[in-house]
């Protein structure tokens, strides 16, 4: 059972890799360029972060 789940795992992993290259390479031959960001490093930006504070001080109410 435990064999037959790793074999299930490896094959999935082989798919998954399989078709990403497939995608790369389209996007190679068609010349397609994406731009690459960061996954966490660009949603805490200073402008995020300054857009966030103005809005958390126009939420306060002002007694």
């Amino acid at each position: 059972m435990v064999t037959l789940l790793i074999i299930f795992i490896i094959f999935t992993m082989l798919v998954h890799l399989t078709v990403f290259f497939y995608q790369k390479a389209i996007e190679k031959e068609k010349g397609i360029q994406h731009e690459r960001k960061p996954l966490i490093n660009h949603i805490f930006t200073d402008e995020f972060l300054q857009a966030r504070r103005e809005k958390q001080a126009k939420k306060v109410p002002k007694c």
